[in-house]
């Protein structure tokens, strides 16, 4: 009696299950490899950096042409990229503007207001750089001028300090030849004449 039970209610749970798969629709996405086949030639059809694609414009069994659109593709990678590689393109005309006006030795670093205007953080930067290394370099300058005028100044007392041992020289080479000729005359003895030679 059990036993036919069961049979029954497996049954009547089989049946339901059968007539509920029959009638219900699920909704659900399946992503999957698909294939054009054409009624003619075989054409590959592939995008070289991928993508997702938008919008179709054919529907299946539509005859196309050569040059018709058959759906677009949107590449936010490829977009992103071509705009990081804008901005660099863009940081780099900036830092040689930058670099010009340092060579050219200008004291205000000046951008046109479009680039100053769109890409203002990167310009901003370039002129805080621009003022430190004009900093830098009229510091280093000043050092320069500084010592240079130093070694003027020492080069100025060389000079004057050769100009009185000339001058000594001179007097000395005199003194030395008035006592050897007093002393060839006799009027000094030779242990005067022998105390001027001595320093």
């Amino acid at each position: 009696m059990l036993s036919r039970f069961v049979l029954w209610f497996a049954v009547i749970c089989v049946c339901s299950l059968l007539f509920w798969a029959k009638t219900t629709y699920m909704q659900e996405h399946v992503r999957a490899v698909g294939r054009v086949i054409p009624a003619g030639k075989m054409r590959l059809i592939q995008h070289l950096e991928g993508g997702i694609v938008s919008q179709i414009e054919v529907v299946e069994g539509q005859t196309v042409k050569q040059g018709d659109i058959l759906f677009y593709i949107e590449n936010n990678r490829a977009m992103s990229e071509l705009q990081e590689l804008q901005v660099a393109m863009k940081a780099e005309e900036i830092k040689r503007i930058r670099l010009e006006a340092e060579l050219a030795g200008e004291k205000v670093l000046v951008y046109p207001k479009e680039v100053a205007a769109n890409y203002s953080d990167i310009v901003e930067s370039q002129k805080q750089l621009f003022k430190a290394r004009k900093l830098e370099h009229d510091e280093k300058l000043n050092g320069l001028e500084t010592r240079m005028k130093q070694k003027i100044l020492k080069l100025d007392d060389l000079d004057a300090t050769t100009r009185n041992l000339r001058q000594e020289l001179s007097v000395s080479n005199e003194q030395l030849e008035i006592k050897k000729r007093l002393r060839q005359s006799g009027a000094i003895s030779r242990s005067q004449y022998l105390d001027t030679l001595s320093p």
